[in-house]
């Protein structure tokens, strides 16, 4: 079992290659389909970037507070740490989004359910500067 871990954030340019290859994962490509968020900080200024970058993705909580906030059963514990998102069960109402300490999980605008990573390591192969690492965990 595997989970996904932003290090070496520092070199992060924002190019969005890993937030595409999640987004293209689900089926449904752009930024507000993926799994995960890169965010300035501070907030870019008119015409140009912040500068430096912040990767939001669930980091595999062993007690997950979401699942406790989801009153449709539509969250499970993943083994090895996170959550799987049943899509048939939610219903978009984005308690689970409140919910989570790390505002990781966010809600697709096409098909209005929450998503969250689920470490799948798709963006680790397309971060071309190394960002993301997979690391191996007990289950």
């Amino acid at each position: 079992m595997q989970i996904i871990r932003p290090v070496n954030v520092e070199r992060c340019i924002s190019c969005f290659s890993c937030v595409f290859a999640c987004s293209r994962r689900t089926g449904h490509v752009g930024l507000g389909h993926s799994a995960l968020r890169i965010k300035s900080t501070p907030p870019p200024t008119a015409g140009g970037s912040g500068g430096n970058y912040v990767v939001i993705m669930c980091r595999a909580c062993k007690e997950p507070v979401c699942l406790e906030a989801c009153q449709y059963d539509a969250i499970r514990n993943r083994r090895g740490g996170g959550i799987i998102i049943n899509q048939e069960k939610c219903v978009g109402c984005g308690d689970c989004t409140e919910a989570c300490p790390l505002s990781a999980i966010f809600v697709d605008p096409l098909r209005e359910k929450a998503v969250v990573c689920i470490h799948c390591g798709e963006c680790v192969d397309w971060c071309p500067h190394d960002i993301l690492v997979k690391t191996e965990v007990e289950e």
